[in-house]
């Protein structure tokens, strides 16, 4: 990329600031892409699966029939960046799970509330969608991956050979900007953020956090993870505790969030702090999350074997139930 050599020197040199330097290097990409030799073919109509959770146990009587949930927020989020979903079930033999990831084109894993371990079925599930996935794209497949709050977390402790570099921190109810590790279009996560949205995360207290647990640069940095991640972003909690933000893979189109893009336009526990604000709301800067994947998503070809299996598999067989009252979340599909 040349123009990171000869054209951002040049910039500096005239003194302009970031954010004219980000529109000139915008329209250097797309001067670039438009002479791209390669055309990829685009998935017209991608399918996301978004991996359940086991219901708590203080909910298991709300729900006697049912054994695992996946909050609607998540499905929203999906359905606006435009991709149909299909609920990954936990518990199951990695047979499932290898014949529904060559089906579906991309990955949630959601948070929640449990912890790591073998035996918890939401844990196991992840390390093994996590190994084929990796598989996945060394054969060709593209097949992204974006985990939130817990999700992050397991993904976390997955790639580190099961080490657990987490700390406690109880980060809950706050809202807070984010800190882009390096320039922001040097990341594959952040390459396609434009300069509102990069403003917005960078400067509103934008970002959804309800987490226990915290990952830190220095324990990142000196775990395996620092051979095959990278932090893209940090935060600091009102107690003044920096963690770790977001993270991609340096190979795979992986990425994890510590917050909640979703809760921002599709919750709204009046207890909870949600911002609902216009300024973040219409800068569509969390929403921006789902559309990276559901960009990578696109890259992929993997289909059902037939229509009727893809119909029966999409979430639209199931009904939301209205939760609000019982739960945090103001809808579930329970299975």
């Amino acid at each position: 990329m040349w123009y990171f050599y000869f054209v951002l020197p040049m910039l500096l040199l005239c003194e302009l600031n970031m954010a004219k330097i980000a529109i000139l290097l915008n329209i250097f990409f797309l001067f670039q892409c438009g002479f791209c030799k390669k055309s990829v073919k685009v998935n017209k109509s991608p399918i996301i699966g978004i991996l359940s959770q086991e219901i708590l146990f203080r909910n298991q009587e709300l729900f006697p029939a049912s054994s695992h949930f996946i909050a609607a927020s998540y499905v929203k989020a999906v359905e606006s960046s435009g991709a149909k979903v299909v609920p990954v079930v936990i518990n199951k033999p990695e047979s499932y799970y290898r014949n529904i990831m060559n089906s579906v084109n991309g990955l949630v894993l959601p948070g929640g509330a449990t912890f790591p371990g073998d035996g918890n079925p939401y844990y196991d599930s992840v390390k093994i969608v996590y190994k084929i996935a990796k598989e996945l794209n060394d054969n060709g497949t593209t097949f992204p991956i974006l985990g939130v709050c817990l999700g992050y977390e397991f993904l976390l402790i997955v790639a580190n050979n099961e080490n657990n570099i987490l700390k406690r921190c109880n980060v809950s109810h706050e809202n807070l900007p984010i800190t882009f590790e390096s320039p922001y279009f040097q990341s594959t996560l952040f390459s396609r953020l434009s300069i509102r949205q990069a403003h917005t995360l960078q400067y509103l207290n934008s970002t959804v956090n309800f987490h226990r647990w915290c990952a830190h640069k220095s324990d990142f940095h000196n775990s395996n993870l620092n051979q095959e991640w990278k932090i893209t972003s940090t935060s600091t909690s009102l107690k003044n505790t920096e963690f770790i933000a977001s993270v991609e893979h340096k190979k795979y189109p992986f990425f994890a969030v510590q917050f909640h893009p979703e809760k921002v336009s599709f919750e709204w526990n009046p207890d909870h702090n949600i911002p609902h604000s216009e300024p973040i709301v219409l800068a569509l800067a969390n929403r921006y999350f789902y559309d990276q994947l559901i960009y990578y998503a696109k890259k992929n070809s993997n289909k059902f074997s037939s229509i009727d299996e893809e119909n029966n598999s999409l979430i639209y067989n199931y009904f939301p139930r209205f939760t609000a009252s019982v739960t945090s979340y103001l809808q579930m599909y329970v299975f």
